[in-house]
């Protein structure tokens, strides 16, 4: 990226007044977002100016900073990070202070988990540059490790877009401004969908873009295991299909698990063969807690369980009936699938 051609700017140090006043702005300020919508950024951090550190670049340039009379100069991450560096300059080139700077940072998908507590660590020696995203306040105070920034996306998956995962767990980082560019995601992850499948992905965030993707198994007593394979985009949220053959007694035939923008349903319909009866039932699967108030209040004659007027306190099904279509409650809690 090359500098645009203006005035030459006031000294660093005469800038620091603005730098200070722009890393108390909120990243997540503006009007309330729906999940993975992306915020507009500050034309401060679309701007720039000559003078400044291109951390972009991944290495600093010597011929195009200016730094005051105490080494401070502004730094910037194209469209994510600005703020202010303090630089000593060595026989190799130049260096941080200490141990680096802590930037605001603005990542639009994680405004909605972090707010303002979002920085980047950036450290420079050797005039490369290096760095990672942290939870903390701007300034030469860097904050230690990044466990506060994924335990914040462990706990708020739906602010990231991700509605219908629980139980979030991050495995193997990642984590690192390198080479201009900041790479931030998790190779591993455990997750559950729907209160009851278990499944592993990854994730990444660049900039306003999120990616995710993994998979899930579906496991059915009587049921063949089917893999749902779990994507997403911000238009749909999460989303995947399976198939499974399932044989419970003189009961066969085949449900769909469907996940649709979270929301997990699991249901087919099977033939029965019996000694005097033949016909046909409808398959659902929940989890155990709905299944109980199943049992407890069933739905009337010729409604599915959960259906309106079933008058099922857990909304969603886990038995059998004939006809019409079955409604997913809001409430479910993990446990062990009841198939009837």
């Amino acid at each position: 990226m090359s500098f645009k051609a203006v005035n030459r700017p006031e000294p660093a140090g005469a800038r620091s007044s603005e730098t200070k006043a722009r890393s108390k702005a909120s990243v997540g300020a503006g009007p309330a977002r729906r999940p993975g919508e992306q915020p507009r950024l500050p034309l401060y951090l679309r701007s720039e100016a000559a003078g400044e550190i291109d951390l972009g670049k991944g290495r600093v340039d010597p011929a195009a900073i200016a730094p005051d009379s105490e080494g401070k100069v502004t730094a910037r991450l194209p469209g994510l990070a600005v703020g202010e560096l303090e630089l000593e300059e060595t026989a190799d080139g130049y260096k941080t202070r200490g141990e680096g700077a802590a930037l605001p940072l603005a990542v639009g998908p994680l405004a909605g988990v972090l707010g303002d507590s979002l920085v980047l660590v950036v450290r420079i020696e050797n005039n490369v540059i290096t760095g990672r995203a942290a939870v903390g306040a701007p300034g030469r105070a860097v904050p230690k490790g990044d466990s506060a920034l994924f335990r914040a996306i462990e706990k708020s998956p739906e602010a990231l877009g991700w509605a219908g995962l629980s139980k979030v767990s991050v495995g193997t980082k990642v984590n690192a401004l390198e080479g201009g560019s900041l790479t931030l995601g998790a190779e591993s992850l455990r997750f559950t969908l729907g209160g009851f499948v278990e499944g592993s992905g990854s994730f990444s965030v660049e900039g306003d873009h999120v990616s995710f993707s993994g998979s899930a198994e579906v496991k059915l007593p009587g049921a063949s295991t089917g893999k749902l394979e779990v994507n997403y985009s911000p238009e749909t949220g999460l989303s995947g299909e399976a198939h499974l053959e399932v044989g419970v007694g003189k009961v066969s035939g085949g449900v769909d698990a469907r996940l649709r923008r979270g929301v997990l349903d699991i249901q087919g319909t099977a033939g029965y063969a019996g000694d005097r009866l033949k016909g046909s039932i409808t398959l659902v699967a929940t989890d155990a807690q709905t299944a109980r108030e199943i049992t407890r209040k069933p739905p009337r004659a010729g409604e599915l369980p959960g259906q309106d007027g079933a008058g099922v306190a857990g909304g969603s099904e886990a038995g059998g009936g004939s006809g019409g279509h079955a409604h997913r409650g809001e409430a479910r809690a993990p446990g062990p699938l009841r198939l009837g």
